[in-house]
Parts: C-alpha cells; sequence; structure tokens
C-alpha cells in the first residue's frame, strides 16, 4: 500500500510540475513580412526571448516553416515546406547540417549564382544555398515599397525583373544584398540596403564551395513581373503587379 501511496504521490507532482510549465508557456503571433506570419513559444517571464516551437504561415494559412529554438538559438531539425504542403528543406541546426534539399516545382522564383572572384573551372562548383528554399527566401524580404516607382507606374504591358542579390561568405554570412530591377528594353537599376534588422531566416546560407572548399558567391533569387495598366476606373486595380513563373 505504502508503494502505491508514494507512486500516487509522484504522479501527482509530475502532474503538477507539466502543467506549471505549460502554463508557463505563451506563443506570440507577428507579421514577418508582406506575405508571412510567425507564431513562437516564449517563456512568461521572458517574453522578448524565443523558446520553444516555431512556426511560419503564407496569407493562405499554409505552414511554410517548423522548427524550435532554444533559448534564442535555433536548434534541431527544422522543415521547410512549398506551397503544396510538400517539405522541401529540412536543416539541422544542432550539426549545421543540410539534409534535404528538394526543387520547389511550385515556386515563380527562379535563382542562379556567381562565384566571387569568378572562375574559369572545371573543378566541381556547388552553389549556395538559401535555407529554407527560394521561395520563402525571396518572401521574406518581398516589399513592393522596394520596386522602383518608374516601374510601377509603366503605362504599357510590359515584363519586368526584380531581383534580390545576397552576398555570402565562405563561412555562409550575409555581407550585402541588393535588389536590381530591370525592364524589357534592358534598362536597370541596382539599389544596396542594409543587412541590419532582417528577419532572423533571411541570414541563413550554406555557402557555395569548389573542390568541397567553401567560397565567396552571389545567390540572386528573382522573379518576371507582369505589369499592365488596368482601364477599369476602380483604384484597387488601376496598376496590377502579379509574378509569373518563368518557362
Amino acid at each position: 500500500m505504502k508503494n502505491i501511496f508514494y507512486l500516487s504521490i509522484i504522479i501527482l507532482l509530475l502532474c503538477i510540475a507539466t502543467t506549471a510549465k505549460t502554463q508557463d508557456i505563451k506563443t506570440i503571433k507577428r507579421t514577418v513580412s508582406a506575405s508571412l506570419t510567425e507564431e513562437y513559444e516564449v517563456f512568461k517571464d521572458n517574453k522578448k526571448v524565443k523558446n520553444g516551437n516555431y512556426w511560419v504561415f503564407d496569407n493562405n494559412k499554409q505552414l511554410v516553416v517548423k522548427g524550435f529554438y532554444n533559448n534564442a538559438t535555433k536548434d534541431s531539425i527544422w522543415t521547410y515546406y512549398n506551397n503544396n504542403g510538400e517539405v522541401v528543406q529540412c536543416y539541422n541546426f544542432r550539426q549545421n547540417k543540410l539534409i534535404v534539399n528538394n526543387t520547389d516545382a511550385t515556386t515563380n522564383v527562379q535563382q542562379k549564382f556567381e562565384i566571387i572572384p569568378a572562375v574559369n573551372s572545371t573543378n566541381a562548383i556547388e552553389p549556395p544555398v538559401k535555407i529554407g528554399g527560394v521561395n520563402y527566401g525571396f518572401y521574406l524580404l518581398y516589399d513592393e515599397r522596394l520596386i522602383p516607382a518608374k516601374l510601377k507606374n509603366e503605362t504599357r504591358i510590359s515584363t519586368d525583373t526584380l531581383s534580390y542579390v545576397f552576398t555570402i561568405s565562405e563561412l555562409g554570412k550575409l555581407k550585402r544584398w541588393d535588389v536590381k530591377t530591370m525592364n524589357s528594353y534592358g534598362d536597370s537599376t541596382v539599389q544596396n540596403y542594409s543587412i541590419k534588422g532582417l528577419p532572423a531566416d533571411a541570414y541563413d546560407f550554406v555557402p557555395a564551395k569548389i573542390n568541397g572548399t567553401p567560397v565567396e558567391s552571389k545567390l540572386i533569387l528573382y522573379v518576371v513581373l507582369n505589369i499592365r495598366q488596368d482601364n477599369n476606373p476602380a483604384p484597387a486595380s488601376t496598376n496590377i503587379m502579379t509574378s509569373q513563373k518563368s518557362n
């Protein structure tokens, strides 16, 4: 009987501790960008530090990211999804290792890269990788305000390109980012922006490699913008901008 009594006490104490811990956790919801919202857990006595589960959802409430924070540090395996809920990437932040890296066939975001300095070699070159995938990497920073007014105010049907150019060190650190726009006539503008204050996931890259040795590089994520002047007098449709997938 004593053993049963003591066992009951232990179970009761464990239940109390679990309940207390649950009550100490709060979930915070915050806008990350124009099309993404993050939800994350914190301890109620320290709401500024992410501790626990982490999620990112798009405007359609589709899960984009699922991860875990340990005292404000990304921990364990994070999973990234495309618009269909399929896994695009898995990254182990504890081991700093890319586990899964699938092509996202659903995205309209294209990518290319450059090695710095440029090389003309047959050596094995591995491109840099945006942790989270190209779609997530682009829309983390997408802001229509970054598009020049001249381009947005086009009065002709036109096809223009919006590019985000990331300069990545051999350590996988973001050194610089630029926004480049180019119209169908080949005219282009480039604007440099500060790397300070970006969403946390905007800093995560795997560096390019040559024969297994990390090197500095540029990763360019870009979309083709279809801009047209709508004759409909409704203010909301005066200028319509949509991104389209390249063939």
